[in-house]
């Protein structure tokens, strides 16, 4: 009976051993095995920002209030006065993959022009890499890689082609964001 009693603990401290073992092997191998499967990451994991705004170039009359905001993937407070046809405001905007996954680009939303405003005023965000391109039900949208990064032109134009002499000062407040999904 002692025997078997000893077989037992003896069973039950070489298991225990085992268990820490395997334990505290575990706690030392490197967390991040990679992101698979369709969970959603976030926080410091995840993260597509506007890095770089260049200085806006301005033609005609137009004029540039205050400094444009930044945060994340939109910009905002883009302020600009427009005088007379002709007039137009443009600059560069630099996107950087900050996350740990590939992204890609989904769609760009532009904030700011009223429909009564676009018909006078042309508003465009274009990639200024040529192979850029949004992602479409038939196609994926152009992909970015960790620390890459992608570059758009922003440009404001009050149009040439309205009817003479129906001139009219806009005083706009313009943003946009950059949408990437998790690839």
């Amino acid at each position: 009976m002692k025997k078997k009693y000893a077989c037992g603990i003896l069973l039950l401290i070489v298991c225990g051993l085992v268990v820490w073992k395997l334990s505290s092997s575990f706690a030392y191998t490197d967390p991040d095995l990679g992101y698979t499967g369709s969970a959603i990451i976030s926080g410091t994991d995840w993260g597509v920002n506007i890095t770089e705004i260049a200085e806006p170039e301005v033609e005609g009359n137009a004029v540039i209030k205050g400094e444009i905001d930044k945060e994340g993937s939109t910009f905002s407070d883009f302020n600009c006065v427009l005088y007379n046809p002709g007039d137009k405001v443009s600059f560069n905007i630099t996107v950087t993959n900050t996350s740990k996954l590939e992204a890609e680009l989904y769609s760009i939303k532009k904030m700011g022009l009223s429909p009564e405003q676009a018909e006078l005023i042309t508003y465009s965000i274009t990639p200024i890499d040529i192979n850029l391109m949004l992602h479409t039900d038939s196609q994926d949208g152009s992909k970015i890689k960790t620390n890459e990064s992608q570059n758009f032109r922003v440009e404001v134009v009050y149009n040439d082609n309205i009817a003479n002499g129906v001139y009219q000062e806009f005083n706009l407040n313009l943003g946009g964001t950059f949408i990437y999904k998790q690839k």
